[in-house]
């Protein structure tokens, strides 16, 4: 329960991969634990609306710099997480 209180707290702060990691490791001591499931799969969606919003001003914008430094943070914290 602490791992899942932990992602929840830093889904809160907009560190959604990092949640993610304290919500596997509450899965994997808890497998039943269907709350940490519901709490992992809504920082995922905020993690890819994230993303889908970095290429749509990626797309739209003149000055693309802070939607490629966006995306680039996003995808650093995706790859931390493979690691």
């Amino acid at each position: 329960m602490i791992n899942r209180n932990k992602g929840v707290v830093l889904n809160h702060m907009g560190k959604y991969m990092e949640a993610i990691v304290f919500f596997d490791k509450a899965i994997q001591l808890n497998p039943n634990d269907k709350l940490t499931y519901e709490c992992k799969e809504l920082s995922m969606e905020k993690f890819t609306k994230g993303l889908a919003e970095c290429n749509e001003l990626i797309d739209s914008s003149e000055n693309k710099a802070i939607a490629y430094n966006n995306k680039g943070n996003l995808s650093l914290n995706l790859e931390q997480k493979k690691l």
